[in-house]
């Protein structure tokens, strides 16, 4: 005899309890894709995503309809690894075919340890394949024939992040997260000459919420992105902010940004951002 949960299906991106303990959706949601870009904007610590987010999903991270499957699995060290496998329409982010009828396929798998009793630390990894977008030539036209990096699937990428916490004493918590996404498109760009076939980034974020009303942090980002023009091939920022929270409801934020772009002739750029996040209602995101 073995336990098993009643198999319900809910639509809309909605989790639901599938045997063996499993649990799943079915709807659009937001990918498993590492960390940041599972997270809804007014859930970030900052104004926007990460550089390489938005270079490799689009400027709002990646949200695809398709099917999500979860499971904590057994191991013999008695650590919590949860596995998630997802498949994805391909027509959503900036890396893949943007054809529906060519899937994206996902894999994500976390861990978390603590070293002490007030510190957590999570360490996951991402594995996501799809088709790249059509090669085109210089006049934009789409090039015909398959190319090594048409093949089904030829577009790997995979990345690592870690997430500390310490809490501290009176309510106030610092958080330190790193997360690299690295891209492999079996250069598939030999008549793309604006292609990068090999773009990687990562980002480092501290925050501290030094207060029950009031967060300040900083994040630096680093990226080779997808496409290269007579470029240097590489574009960092760094972002530092302060957020004032009201209530669990309404928070306030400053940030600023000093960029360096990927062209070669750009100059650097200096921009100031505020937010303002109102939650009315109803407001669940899926457990992290």
């Amino acid at each position: 005899m073995f336990g098993a949960d009643i198999l319900v299906l809910i639509f809309g991106g909605k989790e639901s309890s599938f045997f063996y303990n499993f649990t799943g959706q079915i709807g659009k949601f937001r990918s498993k894709a590492g960390k940041q870009n599972l997270l809804h904007l007014d859930q970030l610590e900052t104004t926007d995503y990460p550089l390489v987010i938005q270079n490799f999903f689009g400027e709002e991270g990646l949200a695809s309809s398709g099917i999500r499957l979860q499971n904590w699995l057994p191991n013999p060290w008695d650590l919590p690894v949860e596995v998630t496998g997802e498949v994805l329409r391909g027509n959503n982010g900036a890396s893949f075919s943007q054809i529906s009828r060519r899937p994206v396929f996902n894999t994500h798998v976390k861990t978390f340890f603590e070293p002490g009793a007030d510190s957590t630390l999570e360490i996951g990894g991402t594995a996501m394949f799809g088709d790249e977008n059509p090669r085109r030539d210089v006049d934009g036209a789409a090039t015909a024939g398959p190319a090594k990096g048409q093949d089904r699937f030829g577009v790997h990428l995979l990345g690592l992040d870690a997430t500390w916490i310490q809490n501290l004493s009176e309510g106030r918590k610092l958080k330190f997260q790193n997360e690299l996404l690295v891209q492999d498109r079996g250069g598939a760009s030999s008549l793309q000459t604006n292609v990068n076939a090999n773009p990687w980034g990562f980002y480092s974020l501290l925050d501290y919420r030094f207060s029950p009303k009031f967060s300040a942090g900083i994040r630096f980002d680093y990226l080779e992105p997808l496409a290269v023009v007579d470029q240097h091939g590489r574009t960092t920022a760094i972002s530092p902010y302060l957020t004032f929270w009201q209530s669990e409801f309404a928070n306030f934020r400053i940030q600023y940004t000093h960029s360096d772009p990927a062209s070669a002739d750009a100059e650097p750029d200096d921009a100031v951002f505020l937010q303002a996040n109102f939650l009315i209602g109803s407001h669940n995101h899926p457990v992290q």
